[in-house]
């Protein structure tokens, strides 16, 4: 996880001092773009040996580092 977050913070370094926590909405504070979701898949998959259907792709499964569950 500590991966995750740092890598999540290097993506986020752009948008400034931005903490980021479990709750931080990733795209709506500019960590997270088209092109940094692409990133950020590639390296889970790489990382972690996760891989994310491109069916996934849909902005509502990256807006926070943690998704609520119902």
């Amino acid at each position: 996880m500590e991966r995750l977050i740092e890598w999540l913070k290097e993506a986020g370094a752009k948008s400034g001092n931005l903490k980021i926590t479990p709750e931080t909405e990733l795209i709506e504070r500019g960590v997270l773009d088209s092109l940094e979701i692409l990133r950020l898949v590639a390296f889970l998959e790489e990382q972690f040996a996760i891989p994310v259907p491109i069916e996934e792709f849909v902005p509502h499964n990256f807006r926070r580092r943690r998704r609520s569950r119902p």
